[in-house]
């Protein structure tokens, strides 16, 4: 009965003083339990937490070391999944990290859901850790289950250059920079939607797929359309991206938003011109509406040459309702006058109507 007492006591006690030293940074008493025969891998009941884990959560090297010279497992998991690694890296203590991976630490194990040490890093923006990892042979592209990974997170922000640099030389396949995650996007989506031009050009220099798109439909080419960078609609262009891809066009897009340079270039590369925007629009008739008459005369000289005031006006009214989403154009186009007595345009027609001479 008292041997059975004396192991089950043991059992219970020796990792809780083992981890109560610890977290109390007593050096010392650390090395008293260990010499006493106190297990360096026994585990907390209930959680699973160890004493290299909790060594590696607060950053203190010597202890660190002092464990994984008694026995440690650097790679023995908590209930979750977590390792010690990545205790270390969620806090960003890089003493830690550095020694672990020294000592065999895995930098690819993934915990329940899986993330990585890696990804802990790059999140937590614990630059200096991220890069010892990937040094340490941490895989760029594994994903977790929502299908991230290293390199979508780290581009994601646009603030840590050092780790994308680091993470895209440890690429060796193209489609390992087309992964996407849960919501359709990757890393040259990203990179468009950050505005960073030299970053695209490395991606694209490195076969990365201009026309995957995003889960709202957005392709590269439509997202740089958006910010207006010319230059990266561009790039994409040179390297085969279709700019005819996108939930909405590319090419009404630009009219819509007044960038004349990359309307142009886009027809230049092969914009449909003749793909409808919703309510009918095409191309040459929202160019006309932005005054883009020289591109509208381009995308269709003939039906520019011969249209007339009224023609215009409809339009106009024709290309509200559809930017606005109205159902019925009723209520756009009259309101009751204020004698109540009938009904008319609403100013802002009313004065379209005079400019273009309708009688």
């Amino acid at each position: 009965m008292n041997a059975l007492f004396n192991f089950t006591t043991k059992c219970i006690f020796d990792p809780i003083a083992l981890t109560l030293a610890v977290s109390n940074g007593d050096r010392e008493e650390v090395k008293l339990l260990l010499s006493k025969g106190a297990d360096p891998n026994a585990s907390l009941p209930l959680v699973g937490f160890t004493p290299l884990m909790e060594a590696s959560r607060q950053g203190n090297v010597e202890i660190a070391g002092l464990l994984l010279d008694k026995g440690a497992d650097p790679n023995r998991t908590k209930q979750e999944g977590w390792t010690a690694l990545m205790a270390a890296t969620n806090n960003g203590r890089y003493g830690t990290v550095d020694i672990l991976l020294q000592k065999g630490a895995n930098p690819d194990m993934q915990a329940h859901g899986g993330w990585s040490a890696l990804m802990a890093a790059v999140y937590k923006h614990h630059d200096e850790v991220a890069l010892r990892i990937i040094q340490a042979g941490a895989t760029p592209h594994l994903q977790d289950e929502n299908h991230t990974n290293a390199i979508l997170l780290a581009t994601a922000t646009n603030e840590q250059d050092r780790v994308v640099e680091a993470l895209l030389e440890r690429v060796e396949d193209p489609s390992q920079l087309d992964l996407q995650d849960s919501d359709g996007e990757t890393v040259l989506i990203f990179a468009c939607k950050n505005r960073n031009l030299k970053l695209v050009k490395q991606l694209l220099s490195m076969k990365a797929n201009p026309n995957l798109c995003n889960n709202l439909g957005e392709t590269p080419v439509l997202i740089a359309t958006k910010w207006g960078d010319t230059e990266i609609v561009q790039e994409l262009l040179d390297n085969y991206a279709d700019p005819n891809m996108g939930n909405t066009h590319p090419l009404m897009v630009a009219i819509n938003l007044g960038r004349k340079e990359i309307a142009k270039l886009l027809v230049d590369r092969g914009a449909n011109i003749y793909k409808e925007h919703e309510g009918g629009v095409l191309a040459f008739e929202m160019a006309e509406l932005r005054n883009f008459t020289d591109l509208a005369k381009r995308l269709n000289p003939q039906q520019v040459a011969t249209r007339t005031p009224r023609d215009v006006l409809r339009l106009t009214i024709k290309s509200m309702a559809t930017v606005q989403k109205h159902l019925s154009l009723g209520p756009l186009m009259f309101v009751k006058t204020d004698d109540k007595k009938g009904w008319r345009l609403p100013g802002f027609l009313q004065h379209m109507f005079q400019r273009t001479h309708v009688q």
